[in-house]
């Protein structure tokens, strides 16, 4: 049986009518910490991104006297959990005439909707060698939030399965807490798409009892949505929004409800097993051209911050020893590797207004 009704604003502009409240789901703020193990297998691929490896490194090793090392170096999303509240709940009024109820789920860290007052929420990192998959766990019992969110990173750090089952199990018994699958079918470990289908298989064999929906992903094709929806039919279960928003634009999808309340919402997705998924305007942009406007939010000068961190380097760390973080302008100062620079000034030229028509048209799926 179908659970999930996929809409699209731009061709039912009133999709929402009926329905009491939009529901943003899986957003970051600067609580999360992105991972930047995969830079160098990316930036190997083009001779230009691999010369500036070399020279970063090399300026790194003048500095700390030893190699740089990926897996120790991560950025923070531009927007605080106030700033990223605003946006989700202004979205979802503007466009949709709607109360809106956002769920923001940092990585491994569920700080966020406590510093708002709003929902205990959070991304898990569940390892499933030789890759991983990340579970949203939203609306976790206040008081115990930090507590369970200290359990699931010890979990990350030292997995067992068996405690995975006890972990989830839990999750489970408490009726308001929705668990869901995030971009099931995104090959995120690169491990080839074949065998991240093996490892989802196994995965949801041991652990699909647990699990009350699959997510479709604001930041992933229409393909791979629609693969989703399939394996969600198979398994049974409903998909849901799920916007996975890194920078400035707001989620690219949300869940339409009738329901009023966070937990009203959690019944209507684990027990009835509904949802009505709506797509957003900038879902129709290239998705190339969205991950472009992504990616200058991280490296842009920034004055809209609420940190000072206005340089990128500032928003970039490196841990080289536990216990020791520093930003990326404590070895490359505030502009970062030189060989950057004409990189960043062509990234800010197709950013202006007059460039974008042909950005589109270049960057078109």
């Amino acid at each position: 049986m179908q659970h999930t009704k996929p809409e699209y604003l731009w061709r039912n502009p009133g999709a929402a009518d009926g329905f009491a409240c939009g529901v943003s789901l899986h957003s970051h703020t600067t609580h999360s910490k992105e991972n930047l193990e995969f830079i160098p297998q990316y930036a190997r691929k083009s001779r230009f991104l691999g010369k500036v490896m070399d020279v970063a490194e090399w300026q790194y090793r003048s500095r700390a006297h030893r190699e740089m090392d990926f897996s120790r170096a991560y950025w923070t999303p531009p927007l605080s959990p106030r700033m990223a509240m605003d946006l989700e709940t202004r979205q979802i009024r503007e466009k949709l005439s709607l109360p809106g109820i956002v769920s923001l789920t940092d990585h491994d860290n569920c700080e966020a909707g406590i510093e708002v007052d709003g929902l205990a929420s959070v991304e898990w990192t569940i390892p499933s060698a030789p890759s991983f998959f990340h579970l949203g766990i939203h609306n976790l019992p206040r008081q115990l939030a930090r507590g369970i969110t200290a359990e699931m990173n010890a979990y990350t750090a030292n997995p067992e399965p068996a405690r995975l089952d006890e972990m989830l199990s839990g999750l489970n018994d408490s009726p308001e807490v929705l668990v869901v699958l995030n971009h099931p079918l995104w090959d995120e470990g690169l491990v080839g798409a074949a065998r991240h289908s093996q490892l989802l298989e196994t995965f949801m064999a041991r652990y699909g009892k647990w699990i009350h929906a699959f997510e479709l992903n604001g930041l992933r094709s229409q393909q791979e949505n629609d693969r989703v929806l399939e394996v969600a039919l198979r398994y049974d279960l409903p998909a849901i929004s799920g916007g996975d928003r890194h920078g400035r634009e707001p989620n690219a999808n949300v869940n339409l409800t009738r329901a009023t309340s966070f937990p009203e919402f959690v019944q209507e997705v684990r027990q009835e097993k509904l949802s009505t998924v709506l797509f957003m305007p900038q879902y129709r942009e290239p998705l190339r051209m969205r991950q472009f406007e992504v990616a200058w939010d991280i490296l842009r000068y920034d004055l809209e911050r609420d940190d000072a961190r206005n340089s990128w380097c500032d928003r970039v760390f490196y841990t080289p020893e536990p216990g020791v973080t520093h930003p990326l302008s404590f070895y490359f100062g505030q502009t970062g590797p030189k060989l950057l620079l004409p990189f960043l000034a062509v990234m800010h030229l197709l950013e202006k207004p007059a460039v974008r028509p042909v950005l589109r048209m270049a960057l078109s799926d």
